[in-house]
């Protein structure tokens, strides 16, 4: 179960990061020790719900699991270089 933007501690920090892993323990603890940094945190479990996402808004920074359920990393990152080329 992905969890909506977690709100981040430490000041006003503007930079968003989009977290894309499938397993949840992992994503949680990673979440946790980023949100704990200052960070504004997305959690996404597949390669479909990172590409909504990232047609819709703006992150500063997208942290990729390799192997994932539905597609993999790489093809999150030939997405990623394509919508920016575009825009």
């Amino acid at each position: 179960m992905a969890l909506p933007f977690i709100k981040y501690k430490k000041g006003d920090a503007d930079e968003k990061i989009l977290l894309v892993e499938d397993d949840e323990v992992l994503a949680m603890a990673t979440e946790f020790s980023l949100v704990e940094e200052g960070y504004a945190v997305k959690h996404v479990l597949t390669v479909e719900d990172a590409k909504d996402e990232m047609n819709n808004n703006d992150y500063d920074l997208a942290i990729l699991d390799i192997n994932l359920s539905d597609e993999n990393g790489y093809d999150i990152c030939k997405y990623i270089k394509k919508l920016k080329i575009s825009q």
